[in-house]
């Protein structure tokens, strides 16, 4: 398991020390500010990295200790995760859609000396809850918007901490390399924590080795070369942005590209064009569904136009102009996502499904899916680009071993990964022979099919998803064991202008939900999904959802949080749904009713 970086450059800070030396001049990455794209070279990164880290120090941070970052995607973020790491202290981030409380909780497991944050309203969430932090000697923000009127030490400006460090870098130019040279591979870079989607979060402890050689899984797939722009969407605090964006502009040249806001971010993507994204298959699903949705808006002309564009055999009658006309709306709806030059997207978190991956195929937008584990440092498994197995997560990268036990879990084995470098992942799977490893879902989502094969429940779901008419999907028993139904979340957009199109009246979704044209349309999907695959469960009811799932129950990437939803939308349920063309009782206090 040969690492593809060299062994003495072995930390992410020792790669930007050697970034610096070596080609200070080079574009590293950009920021979006008020419709402007600032941009930062190493140079310019070694500086702020190098005046926070000593700024940091003089403050008493010392090797060992927890520093909390607090914010959304920005090279603030970055600066300040590698200034933590030049002095031998660890990182772990927190996203800015946090609430209070998570907050609280996570800075008294974590304890640590520091917390950066961005902005106003990440330090009020933070004085709200200050009497429960005895252990932060100080609070650092970003952007300064707002923080005229705070007058407290507790609290202190990004920009006069640098400049604090920066009169150390002056009078000690030495200091801030030689405590970069004393990091080794093994130190905890980072602190993650888990997704979380059965209810259970915890943080994970990940080292410079782990996350670099899960790196090296993904990039011996990809291929990134010098100047290839990414962008940055997930969160930071993910263990898939961090061993993935971060080392590819550190080991590879690549350029990081921040986004605004993230209400900017298509439009910002647009603009930058990347070579690469890597977003969640609830964004992949999203994009689908808006693209659908754009398609009901137009008609004669550019409605054929764009069913050329995404039909597997485009033309029939016409078919070399179907062919023409295709080609060119496939062109158009790619550079106005974007993607006028990608190489390749990837996809994480849960399956995507087979419909939402033919979908972009066929608009030439390749989506390769990767299988990630926290535990594991990042990315395990990732598809090769000629891979058409629109199921397979790829085959394994080869800094990492994958075993399947005896009942049928996954288990992977990767130098510097929690738990003494062998992780029970939880998930159950199959590893082919050509080293391809198939991810089909977690344990507790396993059931037995009706012809007594695994079946994941998970899988089902994302078949649901591929409708662009419902955006979400949870299939459970029903209490007579054996008999499956599904919590059906409607994509709003979608069903409204497709009833709009087809002169449907409705006062509101709930009124529209209750339309015999949308539980036809629902219950054919259903239909179809179960004639698919004649291996696993069938979907006999379901309960729609036409107000869709509540932000609580998702995860940061989107993903439902399996026993969250059980428990709050099946106990009010009752027994779940009833057999067809039956109202249920079941009204919720949102106005979610249940219809089969």
């Amino acid at each position: 398991m040969a690492a593809t970086y060299p062994t003495a450059i072995d930390t992410l800070p020792k790669l930007l020390v050697d970034l610096h030396l070596s080609h200070p001049a080079r574009l590293a990455l950009r920021k979006k500010r008020v419709g402007y794209w600032h941009q930062y070279s190493w140079q310019d990164c070694y500086e702020h990295v190098r005046d926070c880290s000593l700024g940091l120090r003089e403050l008493g941070l010392e090797r060992g200790d927890a520093v909390c970052i607090i914010g959304d995607n920005d090279p603030e973020w970055l600066w300040s995760e590698l200034a933590v790491q030049s002095a031998g202290a660890m990182v772990a981030g927190i996203g800015a859609e946090a609430s209070t409380q998570q907050i609280r909780q996570h800075l008294r497991a974590l304890r640590p000396k520091i917390v950066i944050a961005r902005d106003q309203e990440q330090i009020d969430k933070l004085l709200a809850i200050r009497e429960d932090l005895s252990t932060v000697r100080q609070v650092i923000y970003w952007d300064s918007k707002g923080m005229g009127s705070y007058d407290d030490p507790w609290l202190q400006f990004i920009g006069v901490l640098k400049e604090a460090g920066r009169r150390v870098a002056d009078s000690q130019p030495e200091r801030f390399e030689t405590g970069v040279a004393e990091g080794r591979a093994g130190d905890t870079a980072i602190i993650c924590l888990t997704a979380g989607t059965e209810g259970k979060q915890k943080g994970v402890s990940i080292t410079y080795d782990a996350l670099l050689g899960a790196y090296d899984n993904w990039s011996a797939r990809a291929g990134v070369q010098i100047g290839d722009e990414l962008f940055s969407f997930g969160p930071l605090d993910t263990v898939v942005e961090q061993s993935i964006m971060i080392p590819a502009a550190l080991l590879h040249g690549a350029v990081i590209n921040f986004p605004e806001q993230p209400g900017s971010v298509f439009a910002d993507l647009v603009e930058v064009r990347p070579h690469f994204v890597v977003f969640p298959s609830v964004w992949w699903e999203y994009v689908h569904k808006e693209l659908f949705a754009a398609s009901l808006e137009v008609t004669g002309i550019k409605a054929w136009c764009y069913r050329q564009a995404v039909a597997a055999h485009p033309g029939g009658a016409f078919q070399i102009l179907g062919g023409l006309a295709g080609a060119a709306t496939r062109g158009l709806i790619r550079n106005k996502l974007g993607f006028g030059r990608l190489k390749s997207g990837f996809s994480t978190g849960s399956r995507l499904g087979p419909v939402v991956s033919a979908y972009f195929e066929r608009l030439g937008v390749r989506v390769r899916n990767l299988y990630s584990l926290t535990e594991a440092g990042g990315t395990v498994s990732c598809q090769d680009i000629g891979d058409p197995e629109y199921s397979s997560a790829g085959k394994v990268g080869n800094r990492t071993k994958v075993m399947i036990a005896g009942d049928g879990e996954i288990v992977v084995q990767t130098s510097g990964a929690a738990d003494g470098g062998v992780v029970y992942t939880g998930d159950i799977g199959a590893l082919g022979p050509d080293g391809k490893l198939s991810v089909w879902g977690r344990r507790c989502e396993m059931i037995e099919a009706e012809n007594g094969e695994p079946c994941s429940l998970g899988m089902v779901e994302s078949d649901l998803r591929g409708s662009p008419f419902i955006s979400d999907a949870l299939v459970f028993e029903q209490a007579q064991q054996g008999n499956y139904s599904a919590l059906i979340a409607l994509e709003r957009k979608t069903i409204a202008r497709w009833a709009g199109k087809r002169r449907i009246g409705y006062a509101n979704m709930i009124d529209l939900a209750d339309r015999e044209e949308v539980l036809t349309l629902v219950k054919e999907h259903i239909e179809t999904v179960n004639a698919a695959v004649t291996n696993r469960l069938t979907v006999k009811d379901f309960i729609l959802l036409p107000l869709g799932f509540d932000r609580d129950e998702l995860t940061a990437t989107g993903k439902l949080i399996r026993t969250v939803v059980m428990d709050r939308r099946l106990n009010k349920a009752g027994d779940g749904a009833k057999p067809s063309r039956q109202r249920l009782s079941f009204v919720g206090e949102d106005g979610n009713r249940g219809v089969d």
